[in-house]
């Protein structure tokens, strides 16, 4: 399948890459940070310019049978500062915004769509077991 992953230089889509190339799939990379990869689009996904038609971007995702999201600036890399969390908050919201807008827009739309964010979602605990079903947790992450 040829997958366009947007955030997936990150923690978790460090070790999702390349699992995914190793099943055979065709990726397309896309970051704000460097790489060494063959197929990579280095640019802001939060940021509308991005998806301009005729961008790499644009046309990379006119190509993607599927799209994996796990865009958004690191959760642990910096004290959670009023102004470090406005940034973790929008930089999710509006990649996936801009992401949702240009699917919706693509002549040739993906067929799979995956986003994640905020594994903290549901807040911790050694024991508790928990679900899609399970409420959000009070915190920061949860909201």
């Amino acid at each position: 399948m040829k997958l366009l992953l947007l955030g997936c230089t990150g923690f978790i889509g460090r070790e999702l890459v390349p699992l995914l190339a190793a099943a055979g799939h065709q990726l397309t990379l896309v970051s704000r940070r460097g790489n060494p990869a063959a197929d990579f689009i280095r640019c802001n996904p939060a940021l509308a310019e991005s998806w301009q038609p005729g961008s790499a971007l644009a046309e990379a995702l006119n190509q993607a049978e599927g799209v994996v999201n796990l865009a958004g600036e690191p959760i642990a890399e910096q004290r959670w500062t009023p102004s470090q969390c406005a940034l973790l908050r929008s930089s999710r919201i509006n990649t996936t915004k801009m992401l949702a807008a240009a699917i919706s827009a693509s002549p040739t739309p993906p067929q799979v769509l995956l986003s994640g964010s905020a594994v903290g979602f549901y807040g911790n605990s050694p024991s508790a077991v928990f679900n899609e079903a399970s409420p959000a947790a009070a915190d920061f992450l949860g909201q």
